[in-house]
């Protein structure tokens, strides 16, 4: 029942639509536990770290299990230690759930993970690599 309280702050963020509370919080826990943040269920935004509001909204964006994640500069303003969690967890969402993660970034750091880079110039693609990350 604890558990079920913590998650309530959080089932409410997540809010999909047409979803009974219950099953809203049990989804809200399994991913913030995917994200290593299920033990802070219970603290608000303001009462945590930048890289913790990062896995949030990490785990805000698979909560409903999509098929494909966009990550829009997902490791902007954290430091080497939270954007590297950042990173690997974007990762182990694309290898272990087998979806479909694309990020945006100007970050070096997300380059040995990546299983495809596409760099643009211009507005133009100026190269296409496949990795084997």
């Amino acid at each position: 029942m604890l558990r079920k309280q913590q998650g309530r702050w959080w089932a409410y963020l997540l809010n999909p639509s047409g979803v009974a509370m219950n099953e809203r919080i049990e989804k809200t826990l399994a991913a913030l536990d995917m994200v290593g943040l299920a033990a802070k269920a219970h603290l608000r935004p303001d009462q945590m770290s930048h890289g913790e509001k990062q896995r949030v909204a990490v785990a805000r964006a698979i909560a409903h299990g999509p098929v494909m994640v966009l990550a829009d500069e997902p490791t902007a303003s954290l430091d080497a230690a939270n954007g590297a969690q950042v990173t690997q967890l974007l990762a182990d969402i694309a290898r272990d759930n087998e979806r479909i993660v694309a990020v945006v970034t100007h970050d070096p750091r997300i380059l040995p993970v990546a299983q495809r880079i596409v760099r643009l110039e211009d507005g133009r693609i100026a190269g296409d690599q496949l990795c084997h990350a």
